[in-house]
């Protein structure tokens, strides 16, 4: 008989146990919605990724840009340059003179050749890991101020389900 008495008692300590464990996970939850919480996020670590990423892409995608512009970039200033000196005209004694398309075309070589030897110095001078490294850095740089910026002391819903979201209040560091 002993065990049928102890039976109604677990049953309905048991009961109230899973009552008062309901009523304290709701209390917690109810508190949790009204205050929210506070998440830190390091911008620091996003920022170095970012950094990493655009050196490699940098330094991948560069030399190829470089290329591109070294092979069109004079044809297409000579272009303009001998576009410009087809619509230039000379005034002597009161008379409009067009230059003539000989010393036009020999403008437009001169300055595609100048314009290429330039290019090639420079391209060939160039440290595409250092460009790399300083654009890297500044757009690291970048990220962590403008994250920083943009999540300080935000607050975000966060809907856990439907009718139940938490406010979560970002603290960059």
């Amino acid at each position: 008989m002993a065990k049928s008495e102890r039976g109604p008692a677990f049953a309905l300590g048991l009961l109230l146990g899973v009552a008062l464990l309901s009523v304290l996970v709701w209390g917690a939850g109810r508190s949790v919605q009204k205050h929210g919480v506070t998440v830190r996020v390091e911008t620091g670590e996003i920022a170095a990724q970012v950094e990493a990423e655009v050196k490699l892409a940098v330094r991948r995608e560069l030399p190829a840009t470089l290329a591109a512009i070294r092979q069109e970039l004079p044809a297409r200033v000579a272009a303009e340059t001998a576009r410009k000196l087809s619509e230039t005209t000379v005034n002597v004694g009161g008379f409009n003179i067009p230059v003539p398309d000989a010393a036009a075309q020999q403008v437009r070589s001169a300055v595609e050749s100048a314009v290429r030897a330039g290019l090639n110095v420079a391209v060939t001078d160039a440290d595409v890991g250092a460009l790399a490294d300083r654009l890297a850095g500044r757009a690291g740089g970048m990220v962590q101020e403008k994250l920083a910026e943009y999540l300080k002391g935000r607050t975000f819903p966060v809907e856990l389900w439907k009718g139940f979201s938490i406010p979560v209040t970002v603290i960059p560091q």
